[in-house]
């Protein structure tokens, strides 16, 4: 079977890259395609060729994209730990305290109501799966329970 390749125009990937920075910034709330547009250099309607489902869509797809980096980060950064369990708290620490953060409160209390129900469970879910759920499954999976020292 043959695996479809989803490959990114450059022009996209600067919408993505400029309201990645702008949500992370300033909020969901507080942006507006305009701003996207033109922290990108493109005329505002040109913009829907490249984000055609609207700011909700482009604010879903650019945290999604934002959890699955750091998804593989961490989950590189454990691999490279080796199976013992401090060793990997101790890169999974590092790891977390080098990158920039990602403002949940916020995200929790103001983003997440201004979008649609389902959109924000759908990024409820893929907030937990990306630095919850594998996380934790990794951690766990090596360490006999009661197995700390």
């Amino acid at each position: 079977m043959k695996t479809k390749t989803i490959e990114v125009s450059d022009a996209k990937a600067r919408v993505l890259e400029a309201a990645e920075t702008l949500f992370h910034t300033r909020g969901y709330k507080a942006i507006t395609l305009r701003d996207i547009a033109t922290a990108v250099g493109l005329n505002h309607a040109s913009l829907y060729h490249h984000v055609p489902g609207g700011k909700e869509a482009l604010y879903i797809e650019v945290m999604e994209r934002t959890f699955r980096k750091h998804q593989a980060h961490l989950e590189e950064a454990l691999a490279q730990a080796g199976p013992d369990l401090r060793a990997q708290l101790k890169a999974a620490s590092r790891w977390m305290l080098s990158q920039p953060p990602i403002d949940f409160t916020r995200m929790m209390l103001a983003d997440m109501t201004a979008i649609s129900k389902s959109a924000s469970k759908r990024l409820s879910v893929s907030a937990f799966v990306a630095f919850w759920h594998r996380s934790r499954k990794r951690l766990w999976s090596r360490t006999p329970l009661g197995k700390f020292a």
